[in-house]
């Protein structure tokens, strides 16, 4: 995880007096928990706000010297930040399941047959249903399908982020993958 080392890297070097690089800790995280956000919230404005929110209180922390990047990976420290804000969001619109992911833009084909219409149709019904496989999600299942699968944390990241055990998540993944499959089928069989 090179982001977290360069990240873990940056807060130390505050630490030993050097001037703290805002932008780029900014840089290295807005990408990855904009989408992470949006993907939960399904809302961009939302999402831009959870964002800002999660590095200043990040920030913060840092200038306070209340952060530790020897004992907490900064990756994973950042989005257990905005599974908090994004958790806080849910309970505020007082709804108890999160919204669809339907409304996510789905990416293009980048294989050979990007030119091939039958296959463009058939790859985006696929990701669609992908989409509202895991719209049927508790916010903890998506939350650690979303880590591993679009942000590619490790298992021991998504405990951390989390805040559960290494054992927790690997049975809440597999679990979430089993259910995902059973949906599928479902879907599939009518």
């Amino acid at each position: 995880m090179a982001e977290n080392d360069r990240i873990g890297r940056i807060i130390r070097a505050y630490y030993n007096g050097e001037e703290l690089d805002f932008t780029t800790i900014f840089s290295l995280c807005s990408p990855p928990l904009y989408r992470f956000s949006l993907a939960l919230l399904q809302d961009g404005a939302e999402a831009e706000q959870v964002v800002q929110e999660t590095l200043l209180r990040f920030f913060v922390l840092i200038r306070e010297g209340s952060f530790d990047p020897g004992r907490s990976g900064a990756r994973s420290f950042v989005y257990r930040i905005a599974r908090n804000l994004c958790y806080d969001l849910f309970r505020k619109r007082s709804r108890a399941k999160v919204v669809s992911l339907d409304g996510l833009p789905l990416s293009g084909n980048t294989g050979g047959e990007a030119n091939d219409p039958e296959r463009i149709c058939l790859d985006k019904e696929e990701r669609a249903a992908a989409f509202r496989a895991v719209a049927r999600l508790v916010p903890d299942q998506k939350t650690a399908l979303l880590l591993r699968t679009v942000d590619d944390l490790s298992y021991q990241e998504i405990a951390e982020t989390m805040d559960t055990s290494l054992g927790n998540v690997k049975v809440l993944i597999h679990r979430v993958r089993m259910q995902l499959g059973k949906i599928r089928k479902k879907e599939r069989d009518g």
